[in-house]
């Protein structure tokens, strides 16, 4: 009797797990009925899809160079004989940065949506044009030409009864002085730029206090331009805002922009 009770409990417990087992596939199978459809468009819609959004970023970038341009020519015009200079957005780019080589100003996708307003983007380009009006690009290159020969002079020189490694040794240690001695003379060059930007576009009609709150943003979001040495072409981010902010203070106080094209000596500051 006790074998027959033990029996009937057994098989009521296997028949308990069978029920259980039985219940869990059919969720699992359900839960795989009920799962997401995934949606495959035709290729032609993708088509049509990729055509529409082509479109609507070639107007994005129409718009963005048609505005790049119309405050390009406005801080062009308060220049004394204006360069001929062509306004060039690089599309797609989205590293935060703006340049000028021989007759360009170029600014990429990313800068123009770090700049938040036509003030802030009126400093960047006014930046730009000053290097030009300064003839910055011309001596940056003069510069670049005469290290070289320097560095190879001072590499001969040394290698006189020095040997290969010698030489070798004096080229990297004049390389290193000269090198930082031109980098030095850009950090000059970038804050005369920033002055003298800072008033084409105060005397264009854009806010100069602005300008600070780009640089500060700048050195927020990107913290290595917080400190910089004798090596780095760019002046710290500290040094640009206290310097910016004070340009912008004079150029408030004076109403106008006075003598925005010299720049004497180390007397850069308006």
């Amino acid at each position: 009797e006790e074998a027959r009770v033990f029996t009937s409990k057994a098989v009521k417990e296997e028949t308990h797990v069978l029920r259980c087992v039985f219940a869990a596939v059919v969720m699992c199978v359900g839960i795989t009925a009920c799962g997401p459809t995934v949606y495959r468009p035709a290729p032609e819609d993708v088509q049509k899809e990729r055509e529409r959004l082509t479109a609507r970023s070639q107007e994005y970038y129409r718009q963005q160079k048609e505005r790049v341009e119309r405050i390009g020519k406005q801080l062009l015009a308060q220049t004394i004989n204006p360069p001929n200079i062509e306004f060039l957005v690089v599309e797609g780019e989205q590293n935060v940065n703006a340049g000028a080589t021989f007759g360009k100003i170029m600014v990429t996708a990313g800068m123009l949506h770090f700049a938040r307003s036509d003030d802030e983007l009126a400093m960047v380009l006014g930046h730009e044009l000053g290097h030009h009006t300064q003839s910055h690009i011309g001596k940056a290159l003069a510069s670049s030409v005469l290290a070289t020969i320097a560095i190879n002079a001072a590499a001969i020189a040394a290698g006189v009864g020095g040997g290969p490694y010698a030489a070798q040794g004096a080229g990297q240690l004049a390389s290193g002085l000269i090198g930082g001695a031109v980098n030095s003379y850009n950090q000059k060059q970038e804050l005369e730029a920033d002055v003298v930007g800072l008033g084409y576009a105060a005397a264009a009609g854009y806010n100069p206090e602005v300008a600070a709150d780009l640089f500060e943003r700048m050195a927020v979001e990107v913290p290595q331009t917080l400190t910089a040495d004798f090596t780095v072409s760019h002046p710290s981010s500290p040094e640009r805002i206290l310097a910016i902010r004070k340009a912008a203070e004079a150029i408030i106080a004076k109403g106008v922009y006075v003598d925005c094209d010299v720049v004497i000596g180390d007397n850069w500051m308006v």
